[in-house]
């Protein structure tokens, strides 16, 4: 995710780079892949999940403005707060 709110996928083997979607992602503060899509928050709060063609759906409420990491484990997506606090987030 770029300053401008582009975001690229990036081949592994050849390490060229595509645009995905539009320039949307300027309010992401966090972001992580499991599986097939992408999980997001953004500034306001809303969690985001996208998939490989750039389509996002919002889910559940806007919760999620004191996020400042998403990370994965076991294919289980959790939050860690600006204030330490670690929180699971069913998906």
């Amino acid at each position: 995710i770029e300053k401008n709110g582009s975001l690229y996928a990036v081949d592994p083997q050849s390490g060229q780079w595509k645009t995905v979607g539009e320039k949307a992602w300027i309010g992401t503060t966090a972001a992580v892949g499991i599986g097939d899509g992408l999980y997001s928050t953004e500034r306001n709060g809303a969690l985001y999940r996208t998939n490989a063609q750039g389509k996002w759906t919002q889910l559940g409420k806007r919760e999620f403005k004191n996020t400042a990491f998403l990370v994965t484990v076991g294919g289980k997506l959790f939050s860690i707060e600006r204030d330490g606090s670690l929180y699971a987030i069913k998906i």
